[in-house]
């Protein structure tokens, strides 16, 4: 019954009972609260769905991804955003490959959102998926893969990051120098 009030009171447009769900969704336990966030965030209006993609952050339940993923790959900006950035605070290495992907979109706030997001996610496949950017043919992902690895203080990507230094990019070239140091 709990979570059934809760679900209905964040689909109305009364701001002080939505917010008041949320601040619920963040005090109950439990993976039913995550799967009942999940049912509805989708269908809510856009204010709605941002706080409830907000709470879903913020509980920091991996099964939240299942939704975000989708979230911050298509919709209004503010939403993927927040999405991207809900991703980031469940700091699971799963988010991984759907920011990577993220870094190329043609919204610029998404694109920076995904790339800060990205950055802080822990992991050695985080790494990997970093490492692999450097190593890309395309100077763009070359040059966001350094500048992650220098936010990551990724020492393992040295040896590549010697390699992009003396590729044909010239921004490339500099920026793997001035990371190698």
């Amino acid at each position: 019954a709990g979570l059934s009030l809760m679900t209905e009171a964040l689909q109305r447009e009364d701001w002080i009972l939505v917010a008041a769900a949320a601040r619920t969704a963040l005090e109950m336990a439990g993976p039913g609260v995550t799967r009942a966030l999940m049912s509805v965030v989708a269908d809510l209006p856009e204010p709605n769905q941002i706080l409830v993609i907000e709470t879903l952050g913020l509980r920091g339940d991996p099964l939240a991804l299942g939704i975000l993923k989708p979230l911050a790959q298509q919709g209004n900006a503010p939403v993927r955003i927040v999405a991207i950035e809900a991703m980031a605070q469940i700091a699971d290495p799963r988010a991984a490959k759907v920011l990577a992907d993220l870094l190329a979109d043609s919204d610029r706030a998404v694109a920076q959102a995904a790339k800060v997001s990205l950055g802080s996610l822990p992991g050695s496949d985080v790494d990997g998926l970093v490492v692999a950017l450097i190593e890309s043919r395309d100077s763009r992902k070359q040059s966001l893969g350094i500048e992650l690895a220098g936010h990551r203080r990724l020492t393992s990507a040295i040896p590549v990051l010697l390699v992009a230094a003396t590729g044909p990019d010239a921004r490339v070239r500099s920026a793997a120098l001035a990371m190698v140091g």
